[in-house]
């Protein structure tokens, strides 16, 4: 099984949360997004992972505030946190920086939003991360 590690990384923009979604590159007949994250790698922990992968993926910056729990999905486990956006070249809400190779599309949306345009096996991890910026962000 193949342990995995991101972000649901928050930015407010003109009072509204958002979070950072990426679309795999190529792949647009899937019109659903996920969270930045990747591979665990050796000697390597979760939140390590995690906020390297986004990094890597979209050229964000993040600060882990909490655990967001996991999710399994055929062969794979990915674990999330949530996270607050610290720095990263953006244009409006969209990441500039990001990872071509992997990724066609990085940028914020409205938390609501997010939910219903991702994997259904994150959907999940969105909603806590949506209770979790209604309960502890506002």
């Amino acid at each position: 099984m193949v342990t995995s590690a991101g972000c649901v990384v928050v930015k407010v923009f003109n009072g509204e949360p958002h979070v950072l979604m990426t679309h795999s590159a190529g792949n647009w007949q899937n019109k659903l997004f996920g969270i930045p994250k990747g591979h665990v790698e050796p000697g390597e922990d979760l939140k390590e992972a995690a906020l390297r992968e986004t990094k890597e993926e979209t050229g964000i910056t993040a600060e882990i505030i909490d655990y967001l729990g996991s999710v399994k999905k055929p062969g794979k486990t990915v674990h999330a946190y949530i996270a607050l956006y610290k720095s990263g070249s953006l244009d409006g809400k969209k990441a500039i920086d990001y990872q071509r190779e992997e990724i066609d599309v990085a940028k914020f949306y409205p938390v609501d939003q997010a939910v219903e345009m991702s994997y259904t096996y994150q959907r999940e991890l969105l909603k806590k991360a949506k209770e979790y910026i209604e309960s502890e962000m506002n």
